[in-house]
């Protein structure tokens, strides 16, 4: 039975990995919105941030003050809280809006998370092995040409006034 089940998920996870790279290709081929422009990218960069921050600003075990800790604990991690759901609603409500497809926008919306979660993984291991050691010049190469490409990638998925154009939308009143 268990090796029922590492089948089931290992397919399960080779699905979801055709359905993300099929995702990627369809948001470069300008036939899906993926972010419809900076604004939708932050939204979903947002999204992922203020989770972070909270747990940043839970781990803080050098802050003292009963006051800081009480401000830290009721009022800064509630209001990030609702910040984070907000624009997890607002990341999948774009999707869905620009795409104008439920099922669809609900797809893209999970993989611009996906994305932005990738995004920065690629780009912060680039810098993890700055502080065990001093970096050759092949090494910051390399960190350069891979920030880079993350960068190139991620302005390539900011697609939304193309696919508009392309399949003969009206482009959305801005606001």
């Amino acid at each position: 039975m268990e090796n029922t089940n590492s089948n089931i998920n290992g397919l399960l996870g080779l699905a979801v990995f055709i359905l993300f790279i099929g995702i990627f290709y369809a948001g470069a081929a300008k036939k899906v919105v993926i972010y419809y422009d900076t604004k939708d990218l932050f939204i979903s960069v947002g999204a992922l941030i203020t989770p972070l921050m909270i747990y940043v600003f839970l781990q803080e075990e050098k802050i003292e003050s009963e006051t800081a800790k009480a401000i830290i604990y009721y009022v800064i991690t509630p209001v990030l809280g609702l910040l984070s759901l907000y624009l997890l609603y607002f990341n999948f409500n774009n999707a869905i809006f620009h795409n104008k497809n439920l099922a669809l926008g609900l797809v893209i919306g999970f993989f611009k998370l996906v994305y932005v979660i990738l995004a920065f993984v690629v780009i912060l291991a680039q810098f993890s092995d700055a502080k065990d050691r001093r970096r050759s010049f092949g090494d910051i190469i390399v960190a350069t040409i891979f920030v880079g490409l993350a960068i190139w990638v991620t302005s390539v998925l900011v697609n939304g006034k193309e696919v508009y154009k392309q399949k003969g939308w009206t482009l959305p009143a801005t606001s």
